[in-house]
Protein backbone atom coordinates (compact mmCIF):
# COMPACT_ATOMS: atom_id res chain seq x y z
CA UNK A 1 0.00 0.00 0.00
CA UNK A 2 1.18 3.53 -0.78
CA UNK A 3 -1.35 5.41 1.33
CA UNK A 4 1.27 6.34 3.92
CA UNK A 5 3.76 7.72 1.41
CA UNK A 6 4.01 11.43 0.74
CA UNK A 7 4.18 12.58 -2.88
CA UNK A 8 7.97 12.84 -3.06
CA UNK A 9 8.37 9.31 -1.61
CA UNK A 10 6.17 7.46 -4.09
CA UNK A 11 8.05 4.59 -5.77
CA UNK A 12 10.72 4.36 -3.08
CA UNK A 13 9.33 0.97 -2.01
CA UNK A 14 9.35 -0.33 -5.58
CA UNK A 15 12.87 1.02 -6.09
CA UNK A 16 14.05 -0.86 -3.00
CA UNK A 17 12.51 -4.09 -4.35
CA UNK A 18 14.26 -3.54 -7.70
CA UNK A 19 17.72 -3.21 -6.15
CA UNK A 20 17.28 -6.16 -3.81
CA UNK A 21 16.56 -8.26 -6.91
CA UNK A 22 19.49 -6.77 -8.86
CA UNK A 23 21.97 -7.42 -6.05
CA UNK A 24 20.60 -10.94 -5.62
CA UNK A 25 21.49 -11.50 -9.28
CA UNK A 26 24.90 -9.86 -8.95
CA UNK A 27 25.94 -11.79 -5.83
CA UNK A 28 26.63 -15.13 -7.61
CA UNK A 29 28.74 -13.28 -10.19
CA UNK A 30 30.69 -11.59 -7.41
CA UNK A 31 31.25 -14.89 -5.58
CA UNK A 32 32.38 -16.58 -8.80
CA UNK A 33 34.90 -13.81 -9.52
CA UNK A 34 36.14 -13.90 -5.93
CA UNK A 35 36.59 -17.69 -6.02
CA UNK A 36 38.37 -17.58 -9.39
CA UNK A 37 40.79 -14.88 -8.21
CA UNK A 38 41.50 -16.67 -4.93
CA UNK A 39 42.16 -19.88 -6.86
CA UNK A 40 44.68 -18.08 -9.08
CA UNK A 41 46.12 -16.17 -6.10
CA UNK A 42 45.11 -12.84 -7.63
CA UNK A 43 42.56 -11.72 -5.08
CA UNK A 44 44.17 -8.34 -4.57
CA UNK A 45 43.15 -5.69 -2.07
CA UNK A 46 41.46 -3.58 -4.74
CA UNK A 47 39.09 -6.47 -5.45
CA UNK A 48 38.47 -6.86 -1.71
CA UNK A 49 37.31 -3.23 -1.64
CA UNK A 50 34.99 -3.84 -4.59
CA UNK A 51 33.50 -6.97 -3.00
CA UNK A 52 33.01 -5.06 0.24
CA UNK A 53 31.24 -2.29 -1.69
CA UNK A 54 28.86 -4.77 -3.33
CA UNK A 55 28.09 -6.55 -0.05
CA UNK A 56 27.38 -3.32 1.84
CA UNK A 57 25.30 -1.92 -1.03
CA UNK A 58 23.24 -5.12 -1.06
CA UNK A 59 22.79 -4.86 2.71
CA UNK A 60 21.69 -1.25 2.29
CA UNK A 61 19.09 -2.24 -0.31
CA UNK A 62 17.76 -4.97 2.00
CA UNK A 63 17.45 -2.47 4.87
CA UNK A 64 15.69 0.06 2.64
CA UNK A 65 13.26 -2.66 1.58
CA UNK A 66 12.59 -3.62 5.19
CA UNK A 67 12.03 0.04 6.11
CA UNK A 68 9.68 0.86 3.24
CA UNK A 69 7.81 -2.46 3.52
CA UNK A 70 7.13 -1.77 7.18
CA UNK A 71 6.13 1.81 6.46
CA UNK A 72 3.84 0.76 3.60
CA UNK A 73 1.95 -1.71 5.76
CA UNK A 74 1.74 0.20 9.05
CA UNK A 75 2.82 3.78 8.50
CA UNK A 76 5.47 3.29 11.18
CA UNK A 77 8.99 4.57 10.48
CA UNK A 78 11.70 2.34 11.93
CA UNK A 79 14.48 4.88 12.39
CA UNK A 80 17.01 2.21 13.33
CA UNK A 81 16.47 0.33 10.07
CA UNK A 82 16.73 3.55 8.06
CA UNK A 83 19.95 4.50 9.84
CA UNK A 84 21.38 1.04 9.13
CA UNK A 85 20.46 1.42 5.45
CA UNK A 86 22.23 4.78 5.27
CA UNK A 87 25.36 3.50 7.05
CA UNK A 88 25.62 0.53 4.67
CA UNK A 89 25.06 2.83 1.69
CA UNK A 90 27.81 5.19 2.83
CA UNK A 91 30.22 2.28 3.38
CA UNK A 92 29.50 0.96 -0.12
CA UNK A 93 29.93 4.38 -1.71
CA UNK A 94 33.10 5.15 0.26
CA UNK A 95 34.81 1.82 -0.49
CA UNK A 96 33.93 2.01 -4.20
CA UNK A 97 35.25 5.56 -4.54
CA UNK A 98 38.42 4.70 -2.60
CA UNK A 99 39.04 1.65 -4.77
CA UNK A 100 38.57 3.58 -8.02
CA UNK A 101 41.02 6.33 -6.99
CA UNK A 102 43.62 3.81 -5.83
CA UNK A 103 43.36 1.79 -9.04
CA UNK A 104 43.50 4.99 -11.11
CA UNK A 105 46.85 5.63 -9.46
CA UNK A 106 47.96 2.14 -10.52
CA UNK A 107 47.73 0.42 -7.13
CA UNK A 108 47.50 -3.38 -7.52
CA UNK A 109 47.63 -2.95 -11.30
CA UNK A 110 51.09 -1.55 -12.07
CA UNK A 111 52.58 -0.55 -8.74
CA UNK A 112 53.13 -2.11 -5.36
CA UNK A 113 52.30 0.96 -3.33
CA UNK A 114 51.44 4.62 -3.64
CA UNK A 115 53.90 7.33 -2.58
CA UNK A 116 53.69 8.73 0.94
CA UNK A 117 52.43 12.08 -0.36
CA UNK A 118 49.85 10.31 -2.49
CA UNK A 119 48.60 8.33 0.52
CA UNK A 120 48.29 11.53 2.56
CA UNK A 121 46.26 13.21 -0.19
CA UNK A 122 43.96 10.21 -0.53
CA UNK A 123 43.49 9.97 3.24
CA UNK A 124 42.70 13.69 3.46
CA UNK A 125 40.21 13.60 0.61
CA UNK A 126 38.45 10.47 1.79
CA UNK A 127 38.18 11.89 5.32
CA UNK A 128 36.51 15.02 3.93
CA UNK A 129 34.24 12.87 1.79
CA UNK A 130 33.15 10.66 4.70
CA UNK A 131 32.52 13.67 6.95
CA UNK A 132 30.52 15.46 4.24
CA UNK A 133 28.50 12.32 3.47
CA UNK A 134 27.71 11.69 7.13
CA UNK A 135 26.86 15.36 7.73
CA UNK A 136 24.61 15.37 4.68
CA UNK A 137 22.55 12.42 5.89
CA UNK A 138 22.48 13.44 9.56
CA UNK A 139 21.26 16.93 8.66
CA UNK A 140 18.69 15.58 6.21
CA UNK A 141 17.29 12.90 8.53
CA UNK A 142 17.45 14.67 11.87
CA UNK A 143 17.41 18.44 11.40
CA UNK A 144 15.84 19.37 8.06
CA UNK A 145 12.24 20.50 7.78
CA UNK A 146 10.40 18.20 5.31
CA UNK A 147 8.19 21.14 4.36
CA UNK A 148 11.23 23.07 3.14
CA UNK A 149 13.78 20.40 2.12
CA UNK A 150 12.37 17.51 0.13
CA UNK A 151 15.65 16.47 -1.34
CA UNK A 152 18.91 15.23 0.19
CA UNK A 153 21.24 17.38 -1.94
CA UNK A 154 19.30 20.59 -1.30
CA UNK A 155 21.20 20.86 2.00
CA UNK A 156 24.53 22.67 2.42
CA UNK A 157 26.38 19.41 3.28
CA UNK A 158 24.76 17.89 0.19
CA UNK A 159 26.14 20.66 -2.01
CA UNK A 160 29.60 20.16 -0.49
CA UNK A 161 29.34 16.44 -1.26
CA UNK A 162 28.46 17.17 -4.89
CA UNK A 163 31.50 19.47 -5.15
CA UNK A 164 33.72 16.72 -3.73
CA UNK A 165 32.44 14.33 -6.40
CA UNK A 166 33.29 16.85 -9.12
CA UNK A 167 36.77 17.23 -7.61
CA UNK A 168 37.09 13.43 -7.50
CA UNK A 169 36.38 13.21 -11.24
CA UNK A 170 39.15 15.68 -12.05
CA UNK A 171 41.60 13.95 -9.72
CA UNK A 172 40.62 10.51 -11.02
CA UNK A 173 41.05 11.61 -14.65
CA UNK A 174 44.46 13.16 -13.98
CA UNK A 175 45.67 10.06 -12.10
CA UNK A 176 44.47 7.88 -14.98
CA UNK A 177 46.31 10.04 -17.51
CA UNK A 178 49.58 9.78 -15.56
CA UNK A 179 49.24 6.03 -15.05
CA UNK A 180 48.42 5.36 -18.72
CA UNK A 181 51.34 7.49 -19.86
CA UNK A 182 53.83 5.67 -17.60
CA UNK A 183 52.49 2.13 -18.07
CA UNK A 184 51.27 1.85 -21.63
CA UNK A 185 50.81 -1.92 -21.47
CA UNK A 186 47.70 -1.28 -19.37
CA UNK A 187 46.23 1.50 -21.49
CA UNK A 188 43.39 -0.65 -22.90
CA UNK A 189 42.20 -1.64 -19.45
CA UNK A 190 42.38 1.95 -18.26
CA UNK A 191 40.45 3.24 -21.26
CA UNK A 192 37.46 1.09 -20.32
CA UNK A 193 38.00 1.81 -16.65
CA UNK A 194 37.85 5.57 -17.22
CA UNK A 195 34.60 5.34 -19.18
CA UNK A 196 32.64 3.30 -16.63
CA UNK A 197 34.10 4.70 -13.42
CA UNK A 198 34.18 8.28 -14.68
CA UNK A 199 30.52 8.00 -15.66
CA UNK A 200 29.66 6.73 -12.16
CA UNK A 201 31.56 9.52 -10.38
CA UNK A 202 29.98 12.21 -12.56
CA UNK A 203 26.43 10.84 -12.41
CA UNK A 204 25.58 12.50 -9.10
CA UNK A 205 26.63 16.07 -10.08
CA UNK A 206 24.81 15.72 -13.40
CA UNK A 207 21.62 14.49 -11.71
CA UNK A 208 21.72 17.31 -9.17
CA UNK A 209 22.23 19.88 -11.95
CA UNK A 210 19.38 18.47 -14.06
CA UNK A 211 17.09 18.29 -11.06
CA UNK A 212 16.93 22.08 -10.99
CA UNK A 213 14.61 21.90 -14.01
CA UNK A 214 12.52 19.02 -12.62
CA UNK A 215 9.38 19.40 -10.51
CA UNK A 216 10.42 19.31 -6.83
CA UNK A 217 8.19 16.30 -6.12
CA UNK A 218 10.21 14.19 -8.55
CA UNK A 219 13.74 15.24 -7.56
CA UNK A 220 14.26 12.80 -4.72
CA UNK A 221 12.79 9.92 -6.71
CA UNK A 222 14.98 10.60 -9.76
CA UNK A 223 18.22 10.92 -7.80
CA UNK A 224 17.40 7.91 -5.61
CA UNK A 225 16.78 5.66 -8.61
CA UNK A 226 19.49 6.82 -11.01
CA UNK A 227 22.25 7.32 -8.42
CA UNK A 228 21.74 3.80 -7.06
CA UNK A 229 21.48 2.42 -10.59
CA UNK A 230 24.78 4.04 -11.64
CA UNK A 231 26.49 2.56 -8.58
CA UNK A 232 25.11 -0.89 -9.35
CA UNK A 233 26.17 -0.72 -13.01
CA UNK A 234 29.68 0.41 -12.04
CA UNK A 235 30.02 -2.43 -9.51
CA UNK A 236 28.68 -5.01 -11.97
CA UNK A 237 30.98 -3.90 -14.79
CA UNK A 238 34.06 -3.87 -12.55
CA UNK A 239 33.41 -7.28 -11.01
CA UNK A 240 33.17 -8.72 -14.53
CA UNK A 241 36.30 -6.85 -15.69
CA UNK A 242 38.18 -8.25 -12.70
CA UNK A 243 37.10 -11.82 -13.43
CA UNK A 244 39.76 -14.05 -15.03
CA UNK A 245 36.99 -16.21 -16.51
CA UNK A 246 34.52 -13.66 -17.88
CA UNK A 247 32.73 -14.88 -21.03
CA UNK A 248 32.63 -13.35 -24.52
CA UNK A 249 36.06 -11.74 -24.18
CA UNK A 250 34.68 -9.10 -21.81
CA UNK A 251 37.94 -9.06 -19.88
CA UNK A 252 40.37 -9.28 -22.79
CA UNK A 253 42.45 -6.73 -20.92
CA UNK A 254 42.33 -8.52 -17.56
CA UNK A 255 44.31 -6.21 -15.25
CA UNK A 256 45.94 -8.60 -12.78
CA UNK A 257 48.95 -10.62 -13.88
CA UNK A 258 51.03 -10.97 -10.72
CA UNK A 259 49.84 -13.22 -7.94
CA UNK A 260 49.42 -11.89 -4.43
CA UNK A 261 52.76 -13.42 -3.45
CA UNK A 262 54.79 -12.28 -6.47
CA UNK A 263 57.31 -9.48 -6.39
CA UNK A 264 55.60 -6.22 -7.21
CA UNK A 265 56.50 -3.39 -9.46
CA UNK A 266 57.71 -0.41 -7.52
CA UNK A 267 56.09 2.89 -8.32
CA UNK A 268 59.47 4.27 -9.40
CA UNK A 269 60.15 1.37 -11.77
CA UNK A 270 61.15 2.21 -15.31
CA UNK A 271 58.86 1.72 -18.29
CA UNK A 272 61.14 -0.96 -19.69
CA UNK A 273 61.01 -2.84 -16.41
CA UNK A 274 57.24 -2.61 -16.42
CA UNK A 275 57.04 -4.01 -19.94
CA UNK A 276 59.28 -6.94 -19.08
CA UNK A 277 57.60 -8.01 -15.87
CA UNK A 278 54.00 -6.85 -16.53
CA UNK A 279 53.53 -7.23 -12.84
CA UNK A 280 50.86 -6.00 -10.59
CA UNK A 281 49.60 -6.29 -7.21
Amino acid sequence: SSRYFSGEKFWFHETAILFVVLYALLTPVMLHTRYALIKERKYHHSVVLLVFSIVTSAASSACYLAFYSSFASSGYESRGVMHAAVVFELLGDFSLLLMTILVAKGWTIVRRKISALGRVRIATYMTLYVVASAACWIYYLEFSDPAEILYLYATIPGMILVFLRIFALGWFSYAMHVTRRKYRQKRHFYQKYWVFVGAWIFTLPVLVALNNIVEMWYRDKIVNLLAHLSTFVCQAVLIVMYSPQAPFGVNRHFPFHATTTDALLRSSGSQSGANKREAVV
